[in-house]
């Protein structure tokens, strides 16, 4: 199936919620120091393909409160790990 996918899909190794102000990388750059591609978002040109390959991935608009994510976050984590 993967094989599949990677044929029918655009070569880019960069997905985003947020194709217009994607996140920057900033804790990987020391291990990515040699890496053949790199941590800057290839702009509107990749932007396009994510959007044509990808249409599902989109941003999600919440409107909680980050404190409120956060701790039912905490109790998620705390439920999987069998606590």
């Amino acid at each position: 199936m993967m094989m599949w996918t990677g044929k029918h899909v655009p070569p880019i190794h960069d997905i985003t919620t947020d194709t217009a102000n994607p996140p920057a990388f900033v804790a990987v750059l020391p291990l990515r120091a040699s890496a053949r591609n790199s941590v800057e978002y290839g702009g509107d040109k990749i932007a396009s393909q994510q959007k044509s390959a990808y249409p599902e991935i989109q941003p999600l608009h919440l409107t909680t409160s980050p404190r409120r994510r956060s701790s039912a976050r905490s109790r998620l984590r705390a439920k999987w790990a069998g606590a």
